[in-house]
C-alpha cells in the first residue's frame, strides 16, 4: 500500500520538497512503490519545470 497520497507534500531523503503526483507501482522487482513527483518552492509552493520519479525510501513526510 503507498505511503504517500496525491497532492501530498514530502520532502527529499537529501533535498528538495516535492508535490506527490501518481504512485507508479514497483518499477524493478525491490517492491518498492516509486512515486512520480514535481519540485516546488518550499516557500511559495509554486512548481519548478519538469518532473521525476523516486522511490518510496527516498522520500519523507515534510513537517
Amino acid at each position: 500500500m503507498p505511503k504517500f497520497s496525491v497532492n501530498q507534500i514530502v520532502k527529499g531523503a537529501v533535498c528538495g520538497t516535492f508535490v506527490v503526483l501518481a504512485c507508479k507501482g514497483d518499477f524493478n522487482g525491490s517492491g518498492e512503490c516509486w512515486y512520480q513527483i514535481k519540485e516546488i518552492d518550499p516557500v511559495s509552493q509554486r512548481p519548478y519545470p519538469g518532473e521525476l520519479a523516486l522511490p518510496e525510501s527516498r522520500l519523507r513526510l515534510a513537517a
